[in-house]
């Protein structure tokens, strides 16, 4: 029988891969026909993990998050360079690819109760200079979802607790219709992108959704500053492009967003949300919600603001305007080449994000400081005698926030080359101290967890798999003795790789640490040396 091409060049990519990430303690490592071998291998790791520098990892940290970076920001550009520079200096050959994709920024928003009292939203963050600069600084792009509907909009508001189906299927049988009315939803349960899509298919006119003090605020614990928790007015940025359907350029699906491209018509987009969606904080979804009428809603709706929370509709009536700039956007990804020596032609690799909404020290900082050690070391080994016998592509994206734009439009721009040489994506995105957490194609199962088990883990002492056992029996009451891989859906920069050529990918991270920081200005330098990560451990065990 012949075997099928991609499967053989899955089974080469073992024998370097567990290179970056470790192994089990077995007599033999997956991907080495003998106990020499594998024993090779375990050297050239153990001199790999001693040319991991926490402390070089803490300067990267502070001079890519040292300003607000989002896509097409001056800043975004100097990191660009700056990355670039670095590769380079290693002895990598490198490549700035820049697309011209869609990436509106807002222009207009405006968001106020008429009735039954006259409230104007902040629709701001607070800064706090004192405890940290960073949140004062000027270039912040304002809370806004990405790919909203432009919009003018005034209706009675209701509440649809997480804007789930099941949410909108319990309000229909209280019989009340979000129809030519806006909702508020908050933050949870289900993907923000869902929310303004199911209103829009309910019939609501418009979105607002928000942070709960309940989920993330001062109901788990201390706000930041001075715990980790979002304060009354952080707000959570994102998207809500339909990336299911595609994810990318909106104007060029399936195809690279060059500077020369045929494009889409806006009207013409079916990723784009059909109504106007407007994230705000808790501080301006309380008096919204406390003026609501309607029936008292259910006990597993009841969030922690000190009011009783009513479903509505009547009473509460809000104006909600949105003005978009709908420009294309330079964003420049950066491709760092290192030659195999016996096998260039079959391509290994390795991805992390370098855009941000704000400063993004943890997202996506926390996962590109590890990725740039990862390569230093790799590029210093090489120096000192040791090949990879695969080509290694260190893979940094530009535009991932705004829907994974960078990595997108890169994949399509050079899908047959992939389809013939990309063995295997491996990706990271954000990163904290937590539990490990891996999602990946069946075919890696194995492979990851051997790696898993391999690693230590900085808190317990333990294995970063036998920790991630241990914390699967106590949470499901009975002893779980096999370490599997979450199935891959989208929401990060594999999706491309998996879904759009077909190539076997994993997602490698650590959660279940208290982050209230995601997507805010407060995803800062200091935020995540308190919080997230002291020390850098976690970061180093990537």
């Amino acid at each position: 029988m012949r075997i099928p091409k991609k499967l053989y060049l899955f089974s080469l990519v073992l024998s370097f891969t567990a290179l970056l990430w470790g192994q089990q303690n077995e007599d033999r490592l997956i991907g080495f026909a003998s106990l020499a071998n594998s024993a090779q291998q375990l050297k050239v790791e153990k001199q790999f993990d001693q040319l991991i520098d926490k402390d070089e990892i803490d300067a990267w940290m502070k001079r890519l998050s040292a300003k607000p970076h989002h896509a097409g920001s001056p800043y975004g550009e100097e990191n660009t360079h700056f990355i670039d520079s670095l590769f380079k200096s290693w002895g990598y050959q490198t490549e700035i690819k820049t697309y011209y994709p869609l990436f509106p920024t807002p222009k207009e928003r405006i968001l106020e109760m008429q009735v039954p009292v006259q409230y104007k939203a902040v629709l701001e963050e607070k800064a706090f200079p004192e405890e940290d600069p960073y949140t004062a600084q000027e270039g912040q792009l304002p809370p806004y979802n990405a790919f909203s509907a432009d919009g003018d909009v005034t209706a009675e508001l209701v509440y649809v607790n997480y804007g789930s189906l099941e949410d909108y299927q319990r309000l229909e049988g209280m019989g009340i219709s979000v129809k030519g009315k806006i909702v508020i939803a908050r933050y949870g349960k289900t993907w923000r992108g869902v929310k303004p899509k199911l209103a829009y298919e309910h019939g609501a006119i418009g979105a607002l959704i928000y942070s709960d003090p309940e989920d993330e605020g001062y109901v788990q614990g201390k706000t930041y500053p001075e715990g980790p928790y979002k304060n009354p007015y952080a707000v959570q940025r994102g998207s809500v492009v339909n990336a299911p359907l595609y994810p990318g350029d909106p104007l060029t699906p399936g195809y690279a967003a060059t500077k020369d491209a045929k494009r889409l018509k806006r009207s013409e987009a079916e990723a784009l949300k059909k109504i106007p969606v407007l994230p705000i904080s808790y501080h301006d979804a309380k008096p919204l919600l406390e003026h609501l009428e309607g029936p008292v809603a259910p006990p597993s709706w009841r969030g922690g603001l000190p009011i009783t929370y009513h479903v509505g509709p009547g009473a509460s009536k809000v104006h909600l305007k949105l003005v978009f700039n709908w420009d294309l956007t330079p964003v420049h990804d950066i491709i760092a080449t290192l030659k195999g020596s016996a096998y260039p032609d079959q391509w290994i690799l390795r991805g992390n994000h370098h855009d941000a909404w704000v400063n993004g020290a943890r997202d996506p900082i926390g996962g590109l400081t590890a990725l740039l050690s990862e390569a230093k070391a790799i590029a210093q080994l090489q120096k000192e005698g040791w090949h990879p016998k695969r080509t290694i592509k260190f893979t940094v994206w530009d535009a991932e926030e705004p829907m994974l734009l960078g990595s997108t439009e890169w994949v399509e721009d050079h899908q047959e080359e992939l389809k013939e040489k990309g063995v295997m994506y491996i990706n990271t995105d954000m990163n904290q101290r937590g539990t490990f957490s891996g999602s990946g194609s069946p075919t890696v199962e194995k492979f990851i967890a051997q790696i898993a088990f391999g690693v230590p883990d900085p808190e317990t002492q333990t294995s970063l798999g036998q920790r991630k056992l241990d914390e699967l029996s106590l949470n499901r009451g009975k002893k779980v003795d096999r370490l599997t891989l979450y199935p891959l859906g989208t929401g990060s920069d594999y999706t491309a790789f998996i879904h759009g050529i077909g190539i076997p990918s994993t997602d490698l991270r650590f959660s279940g640490a208290v982050t209230g920081e995601y997507h805010t200005i407060y995803d800062t330098y200091p935020y995540f040396k308190k919080f997230i990560d002291p020390g850098f451990h976690y970061t180093e065990a990537m």
